[in-house]
């Protein structure tokens, strides 16, 4: 059982969500802290036109300190669905698939979102419909398994476990505190993705393969099922890959 845990994102790139897809089980990870800082991908994302890039930012209310991510609220008096709906208007109108990306954020900024996980949630569930990959995997929210851990590597094979995982897919930024080999022991191997990025026309000249998956589907003209997988290497080989 390959399982993928993950706090939610924005409108995520092209990569997050074949990586959804490669899986059998995906768990919103929001019942933990929220990184306070105005780079993270929970609440912005980057776009692209002819230009430059530009980033969509959810504005949230006053962040304290230990906030829990399902616990961050949207700053709701400005108009930012209004901006955001315009912007991609705007910079995508000439796409060929234009159609195709009016329909989805027409559905998502119709709707109104009180919490910061509502909106992120929503983003990601489009593109996975829109792709149709909701149908093959099983997604689930961290807070119904009812895991009692404040360790980070507890929480983690606590959640493995309650689903019955074999194998964990997870990003780079676990380096930095996962014990694989404790995975290991409980017979659950550790995989990270080996990123080679396909490309497609984009509006700008100069590629880039870290916006918005909604760019993928404005601009490119190949199917997501010809996509060739994300590679998924074992933690030790990433780890050598990084070093």
């Amino acid at each position: 059982m390959r399982v993928m845990i993950s706090q939610s994102h924005f409108f995520p790139w092209i990569e997050y969500i074949k990586l959804i897809n490669q899986v059998d089980i995906f768990v919103f990870l929001d019942d933990v802290q929220f990184p306070n800082s105005s780079r993270t991908l929970q609440k912005r994302v980057q776009i692209l036109n002819e230009n430059k890039i530009i980033w969509l930012s959810i504005p949230v209310e006053k962040i304290s300190k230990n906030i829990k991510a399902n616990q961050v609220k949207i700053f709701n008096e400005f108009d930012w669905r209004s901006d955001h709906l315009n912007l991609l208007k705007h910079t995508y109108k000439k796409s060929k698939n234009f159609k195709k990306l009016d329909f989805i954020i027409e559905n998502f900024y119709k709707k109104d979102y009180e919490y910061l996980i509502q909106a992120t949630r929503y983003s990601t569930k489009l593109l996975l419909n829109y792709f149709d990959i909701t149908k093959n995997i099983k997604i689930l929210d961290s807070i119904d398994l009812n895991i009692k851990a404040e360790n980070p590597n507890e929480r983690i094979l606590k959640i493995l476990k309650e689903v019955n995982a074999t194998e964990y897919i997870t990003a780079k930024g676990s380096l930095n505190y996962l014990d694989h080999g404790n995975l290991k022991k409980n017979k659950i191997e550790t995989f990270y993705p080996d990123y080679e990025y396909f490309t497609y026309k984009q509006l700008n000249k100069n590629f880039n393969p870290f916006v918005s998956t909604l760019d993928f589907i404005a601009n490119s003209g190949k199917r997501f099922q010809d996509i060739k997988p994300t590679k998924l290497v074992d933690w030790k080989t990433y780890i050598n890959i990084k070093n």
